[in-house]
């Protein structure tokens, strides 16, 4: 894997639970609203076990148009899913992209939270969708895996918890996560026990929907 596709994932998983944190500087937030503003800062944020309303919702829709440049930025929620996609063109053409996470029913400032271990589906124009794994704190030295019904996806030590799949990792996985709930299986830092987080595959078919219609055809 080379350094610039590393960090291209990287720099997508990071905008999209940058954003949240950013919106969080609100103003004169009660102790309440500073304890939670913390514990996601933290990423004391887990998956919702419960199914969360299907009905799609849009938020963070914020649109600009200055010296010939048109661009939109929003999130959708769908289930236990979120999308966040951005659209711009100018002159010379455009570009449009989503990234597709599990939302964690949190909304900050307006803008829905993803969770911190989390599998993103990233959609950009002209190519197939692939997807990032994310674990986040986790024990150094120690592998972990992404399961979803009878795929499974073992990583090594020393990714610095993010793995890249490749186009066709990515759609096999991608065929049964709009089914089956998916398990990352990691050792937390400071710990020397195993977890298993679970994420529903409830409303992972509908953003991944949107975001494939999106990045092919954007309002």
């Amino acid at each position: 894997m080379s350094y610039r596709t590393h960090y291209k994932g990287y720099k997508s998983v990071s905008l999209l639970i940058g954003a949240a944190i950013f919106l969080a500087a609100c103003p004169s937030p009660g102790a309440d609203e500073l304890a939670r503003i913390e514990r996601i800062r933290g990423a004391g944020v887990t998956p919702s076990a419960e199914p969360l309303p299907l009905e799609l919702q849009t938020m963070r829709n914020v649109i600009q148009e200055r010296d010939g440049l048109y661009s939109r930025n929003h999130v959708i929620t769908t289930g236990n899913w979120m999308a966040s996609c951005q659209y711009s063109r100018n002159g010379n053409g455009q570009h449009a992209a989503c990234d597709v996470a599990p939302f964690s029913g949190e909304i900050l400032s307006g803008h829905p939270v993803p969770v911190p271990n989390m599998a993103v589906t990233e959609h950009r124009s002209g190519r197939a969708p692939t997807i990032t794994l994310v674990i986040h704190s986790a024990q150094a030295g120690t592998g972990w895996a992404y399961a979803c019904g009878n795929r499974t996806r073992q990583i090594g030590e020393g990714l610095n918890g993010r793995a890249l799949l490749d186009e066709r990792a990515s759609q096999v996985f991608l065929n049964v996560m709009k089914t089956r709930d998916c398990e990352f299986s990691y050792v937390p830092e400071g710990s020397q026990d195993r977890v298993v987080i679970r994420h529903l595959a409830h409303g992972f078919e509908e953003a991944h929907t949107y975001a494939t219609r999106y990045v092919t055809s954007p309002d």
